[in-house]
């Protein structure tokens, strides 16, 4: 057995003890659309951060289908400049993150629960420049696929709490340093992480959300330049706002 089916047997542990079980159903489908505004921070402890210096924006969309089993579809874009702060430091450096998901819904009283898959493709637009201690930049790339549950209570009229769990099935790096002496292209393959999101309706249109991630230290790199990504950790804190 898989170590990623592994970790999500807990998931699949807390249906199995919820009190009632029942399938959702949906009498029409459903598209959402929204926009939010968030801080972001990446850090890998000791070596260096990424911090937005402006908010990300962000667009999304949502599907919800419309029969006995229903699917839903989710995909969005933010984007944002962030500052590095390492060996020496670098500003304005812009910030491309996209999201998908899909999952199936189930009703579970007093839950509603989904499981589901998701890509989540992030570019850091950093090179070609020097910090101000004169070090090289590249550009950077991650791309992780997870699989993940997620709870949510309602709490009355238009308020509700979720909360997903998600487990790294595979990251993949790519670092573009084709400029600097010595070196090409080259990307480290992330085998371990985990995330944990929450969101806080507030209204029917208005909610906070905080996304998280935590991945542990990366395989070497493909071209043997002993190169690794070290344990790191990232954080959207943000609003949202649905139409």
């Amino acid at each position: 057995m898989s170590r990623s089916i592994k970790n999500f047997i807990p998931y699949l542990a807390l249906l199995a003890f919820a009190p009632t079980v029942g399938i959702a159903q949906v009498s029409e489908s459903r598209l959402s659309t929204y926009f939010d505004a968030s801080y972001y921070a990446y850090e890998e402890p000791n070596v260096m951060t990424k911090k937005s210096s402006i908010p990300l924006i962000g667009l999304g969309v949502g599907y919800t289908s419309a029969h006995n089993y229903p699917i839903s579809v989710n995909a969005s874009i933010n984007l944002g400049q962030t500052a590095y702060e390492g060996t020496g430091t670098t500003n304005n450096d812009p910030l491309y993150i996209l999201k998908g998901e899909i999952s199936k819904q189930i009703a579970i009283s007093p839950l509603s629960v989904k499981f589901g898959y998701g890509l989540r493709y992030l570019y850091d637009d950093w090179g070609i420049k020097k910090t101000t201690t004169n070090y090289d930049t590249y550009d950077r790339s991650t791309l992780y696929s997870y699989i993940f549950a997620s709870f949510t209570r309602k709490l009355k009229a238009n308020q509700f709490v979720t909360f997903k769990l998600k487990t790294l099935m595979n990251g993949k790096q790519k670092i573009f340093i084709d400029h600097v002496n010595a070196y090409q292209k080259t990307s480290m393959t992330q085998k371990r992480g985990f995330g944990i999101d929450v969101e806080w309706a507030m209204s029917e249109q208005l909610s906070l959300f905080a996304e998280s991630w935590k991945i542990k230290e990366s395989e070497p790199d493909a071209k043997d330049y002993g190169l690794i990504e070290p344990e790191n950790t990232t954080i959207q804190l943000g609003f949202r706002h649905r139409f």
